[in-house]
């Protein structure tokens, strides 16, 4: 409720300013985290993927919002969305409305409007209307550009697509349409398929125009992405055993699903012997988990904390962290005496050491496996693991400093 009563008043001071303000000349203006803002150089172009650019930069940050298309209408902004809001500060920070936040310190998702209320063909130019909040790389720092208007943008005619009839706009989507329809998404050319499907939907609306939203209902459908491989799948009843060093045979199942803060993880039965969760988001792969277990005389249990385990594009030496923070509590067993709760603090940095590797485990070669280390540090204890992930199967091997942990089978559904 009060996130949907911030949303209506920010929409309802953007509105009044964008009515308020008079312009003579293109301009692109608002606020940036409260303070105004505006820019000094600005532009309008279509990127290589046909994407629609609108461009400003008032000599210390930058800011790209990045939508479908020119058309009138309004474009959402968020976590997976194919229109995002990038901000670029002084510092090189990069922000963007795709990043998600780091859910220990903040809950609000990545949101924003893009509204174009006009696009002149006439004298190419773009005018309209937004509003973002968007979070650095590591989710643990935000900005917020309200009340944002751009006007009279100037869209170059050579910038976009060739000027075309109507028909010819409409024949060139026909037949863009029937490629991609006969393309599949696991095809290696399905990005550049369906970014051309979409480049032709965007001259039909600049050529027909697109009154109704049809054409516009069509782009906001399309995911350009092709169907990538998965280094960790995530399927209820997939399931991975492994031969341990300590504990024997291990067996690791997905049984279900289950909602953290408004995020869907993937439930393990049991993972390295604790209660876990596991999710995706673009790249990166988050392990929740909540220890538990028992030492001579005492039960113990753990707050939970998530972990980002894995990022799959990262480049060999990319490093990167999760710090966590966690409570310990210990229930004594009868005749022991109390024992206050423990807090902990613990870094996990994790190295790419190698990428598109082959791996023989428990005589299987695996290609195209992903070499991580990670360094654990807390309470005073620096522990060492390397972790192997193979392209559509998981986690093959994983070695502490027990020895071996090794893949003997596995179950994908």
């Amino acid at each position: 409720m009060k996130k949907l009563f911030v949303f209506a008043i920010t929409m309802l001071i953007m509105s009044s300013c964008a009515d308020d303000i008079e312009f003579n000349n293109p301009a692109m203006l608002g606020k940036k985290d409260g303070n105004s803002w505006k820019a000094v150089l600005y532009s309008g172009y279509f990127d290589e993927n046909g994407k629609a650019i609108i461009s400003g930069n008032n000599n210390y940050d930058v800011i790209n919002l990045q939508i479908s298309s020119f058309s009138v209408g309004t474009y959402l902004l968020g976590e997976n969305n194919i229109n995002e809001a990038i901000l670029i500060d002084a510092s090189d920070e990069v922000y963007s409305t795709n990043n998600l936040p780091d859910m220990d310190a903040e809950l609000y998702p990545p949101d924003g409007i893009v509204e174009i209320t006009e696009y002149n063909q006439e004298r190419s130019t773009v005018s309209g209307k937004f509003w973002f909040n968007a979070y650095s790389d590591s989710g643990s720092k935000t900005v917020n550009f309200s009340q944002g208007v751009f006007y009279e943008i100037p869209v170059p005619f050579n910038a976009g697509p060739p000027i075309v009839s109507c028909d010819e706009a409409v024949a060139a989507t026909a037949t863009a349409a029937q490629l991609y329809e006969e393309t599949d998404p696991t095809d290696t050319n399905y990005t550049t398929v369906c970014n051309a499907y979409r480049a032709a939907l965007i001259e039909q609306q600049i050529a027909c125009g697109d009154e109704a939203g049809v054409l516009q209902d069509i782009i906001d459908g399309l995911n350009c992405e092709s169907v990538e491989s998965d280094y960790w799948p995530r399927a209820i009843n997939n399931s991975w055993t492994y031969n341990t060093t300590t504990s024997g045979e291990q067996t690791y199942t997905i049984t279900g699903t289950e909602t953290f803060d408004s995020l869907e993880y993937y439930a393990f039965d049991d993972l390295y012997g604790a209660p876990s969760w596991l999710r995706k988001s673009g790249p990166n792969y988050y392990v929740r988990t909540e220890m538990s277990g028992s030492v001579p005389g005492y039960q113990f249990s753990a707050t939970p904390y998530t972990v980002n385990m894995l990022k799959d594009d990262a480049i060999v030496g990319e490093t990167w962290e999760s710090n966590v923070a966690y409570t310990i509590s210990y229930t004594p067993e009868p005749g022991q005496p109390s024992i206050p709760d423990t807090d902990v603090v613990a870094d996990y940095t994790f190295e790419m050491k190698g990428r598109d590797l082959s791996r023989a485990v428990e005589g299987v070669n695996y290609d195209n496996v992903l070499h991580i280390e990670l360094i654990t540090t807390g309470a005073g204890v620096t522990v060492v693991t390397q972790y192997y992930y193979a392209k559509d199967v998981g986690l093959i091997e994983y070695i502490t400093e027990e020895g071996a942990n090794t893949l003997s089978n596995y179950v994908l559904n």
